[in-house]
């Protein structure tokens, strides 16, 4: 029935959680069922603000590598990493290889990034 397809838009929207260079998928996937509800029990959606929300912070997260946030993956970019790094607020775009984890595999990513 139709309770099942707008329960199941609302359980795909709480699962999406805090966006990140990695919810692309589950983002995807609960726009999808949202827009499969039939239009007359859409109202039932009541976390619909959570997706739009969501589709927004994803869309407008910075380019992973780019941490000075300017467009341009370069030797700025590489200094922000380092720093953040060792004073451990690493976060965003610092996550080079989008493994959810800051640590040193994303400055040697970053380093090839650049070398290209």
């Amino acid at each position: 029935g139709y309770g099942s397809s707008y329960e199941s838009a609302v359980s795909a929207i709480d699962a999406i959680g805090t966006v990140d260079y990695l919810s692309e998928s589950d983002i995807a996937a609960a726009r999808r069922l949202y827009n499969n509800v039939p239009d007359n029990m859409k109202k039932h959606v009541t976390n619909y603000t959570v997706l739009v929300l969501a589709e927004s912070t994803f869309a407008n997260l910075p380019m992973p590598g780019d941490l000075v946030n300017d467009g341009v993956i370069d030797s700025a970019d590489l200094v922000e990493l380092r720093k953040a790094l060792l004073l451990g607020t690493a976060k965003g775009a610092a996550d080079v290889n989008r493994d959810r984890r800051y640590n040193i595999i994303d400055l040697i990513c970053l380093k090839k990034l650049i070398a290209y």
